[in-house]
């Protein structure tokens, strides 16, 4: 069966709705889709793709209707981005398209969540109900996966928009995927995904080389030879890890990061671009340039002060506070509780210490 996948990205229904700030996140990616997130050194849209490309799917097309600039190096090889107007209406033709090159089948997917599709199972189910559209559930609800049958084209059918029908597809019967599924909902589900692949949960394994047990090191990264790693740790590309860091308990520091002197991360994602200053302890966070997300207490804290945080890839948006959380600016000797964000516990030093041939390892 000639199969062919449209992956919209951009709103992720499949999330839900949140009252708190961490519910709240994905207003403050100032447009940047949530899928276009390094998680270990891939984002989601790349490893959906690696994932539909294993399965022979060659035929893949990215819409997105939101920045794309982030998405312009993570496309199929034969697959294109299309980046103006509305996602839906711009996926609708390229659906039609698919069918008219001899598709049997389109798997429309609007990516927010990351999925572990049984791919195969799907397409027999979707064979023996006879349907033109088949949902994909688990056993939370919908993921925003649809299988569509070539049937769809039919020109009495393709008038409705294609969208149209899938706002109606509760009415058919869904397929109910056993596989890993993680709705990208929030912040706190950003660093399950991440404990979860260190533990073996998901099919995601971090990039770069398995330095030693647990321990995975990505290309170009810097480490002194003064710093800790505890397993498991994940170090991306070209980052920096200064003298006297520990790096521990599930925590990934993803492309492009620097780590001050005398810094711990524990049980955090630091998002590409980030620098931690000298002497801070980051712990139960995701932390986004000058964006901290504490995930124990329900907080999110924009730290105006390029020693403590700086250096973003991808900003976060200011927002109001919520019932159950705070957005606040923050200044230099910020205290946040007993998790997050203390202040410096060392003199901060100038910079990165002093690199010598046996003091870095690369």
């Amino acid at each position: 069966m000639d199969l062919g996948a449209i992956l919209v990205v951009g709103s992720n229904s499949a999330a839900g709705e949140g009252i708190s700030v961490v519910h709240e996140w994905q207003e403050y990616l100032e447009g940047n889709p949530i899928a276009s997130i390094e998680v270990l050194g891939q984002s989601i849209l790349q490893r959906t793709i690696g994932r539909l490309q294993s399965e022979g799917v060659t035929e893949i097309a990215v819409v997105s209707a939101g920045k794309i600039a982030s998405l312009l190096d993570q496309r199929p090889e034969r697959g294109t981005v299309y980046g103006l107007g509305d996602a839906w209406s711009t996926a609708q033709p390229r659906l039609g398209k698919y069918f008219e090159s001899g598709c049997d089948s389109v798997l429309l997917i609007r990516l927010g969540a990351y999925v572990e599709l049984e791919l195969t199972q799907l397409l027999q189910f979707h064979r023996e109900q006879r349907q033109e559209i088949t949902p994909v559930y688990d056993g939370e609800g919908p993921v925003d996966y649809w299988l569509l049958d070539a049937s769809l084209h039919r020109p009495t059918n393709f008038i409705d928009p294609v969208v149209a029908k899938i706002s109606v597809a509760a009415d058919v019967a869904p397929f109910r995927t056993s596989g890993y599924v993680n709705r990208l909902a929030d912040a706190r589900d950003l660093r399950q995904l991440v404990a979860d692949s260190f533990l073996g949960r998901c099919q995601i394994r971090p990039n770069g080389i398995q330095k030693k047990p647990g321990v995975w090191v990505d290309q170009g990264a810097q480490i002194h030879r003064r710093a800790r790693l505890v397993a498991p740790a994940y170090i991306g590309r070209n980052v920096k890890v200064q003298s006297d860091a520990l790096i521990t308990r599930c925590s990934s520091l993803e492309r492009g990061c620097e780590v001050g002197y005398g810094t711990v991360v524990e049980d955090a994602s630091i998002l590409a671009g980030t620098y931690l200053g000298a002497g801070l302890d980051v712990t139960h966070a995701v932390v986004s340039g000058s964006m901290l997300v504490n995930l124990r207490h329900d907080v999110a804290l924009q730290i105006n002060d390029p020693q403590l945080l700086s250096g973003p890839k991808m900003h976060f948006k200011p927002a109001h506070a919520t019932p159950s959380g705070v957005l606040a600016p923050v200044h230099t000797n910020l205290e946040a509780g007993t998790d997050g964000l203390r202040g410096s516990r060392h003199a901060p030093e100038p910079g990165f210490v002093a690199s010598t041939r046996s003091a870095w390892a690369g």
